[in-house]
């Protein structure tokens, strides 16, 4: 998903991934994958601010349908996260292979 969406993302914008994202005293996300302001990923911290989601990307298993379809939908929402995609299906065919792993 980082490969197919970062040809699309202006200078001003970078990824994390799997960095917590404290949304309130009990919650507390990791998304998969999320964009946010480059300023504030060149910080390289352990944590950011749910206020700086432009997206958030969760690769849904089958053991997490209902945190991710139901549960994080509804809180990033709520935090007025523009956009949210779950995906349960992620053509990779076309990302990088390292030769020794097919070995």
């Amino acid at each position: 998903m980082w490969n197919a969406l970062e040809a699309q993302l202006s200078d001003e914008w970078d990824f994390i991934s799997d960095v917590t994202i404290p949304f309130d005293d009990a919650n507390e996300f990791c998304p998969d994958l999320a964009v946010i302001p480059r300023a504030e990923s060149d910080k390289n911290l352990s944590a950011y601010s749910p206020d700086l989601i432009e997206l958030a990307v969760e690769v849904v298993s089958p053991g997490s349908v209902r945190n991710d379809y139901e549960i994080k939908d509804r809180a990033y929402a709520r935090r007025g996260i523009p956009h949210y995609i779950g995906i349960l299906t992620l053509d990779t065919g076309g990302l990088p292979v390292d030769p020794a792993a097919r070995a």
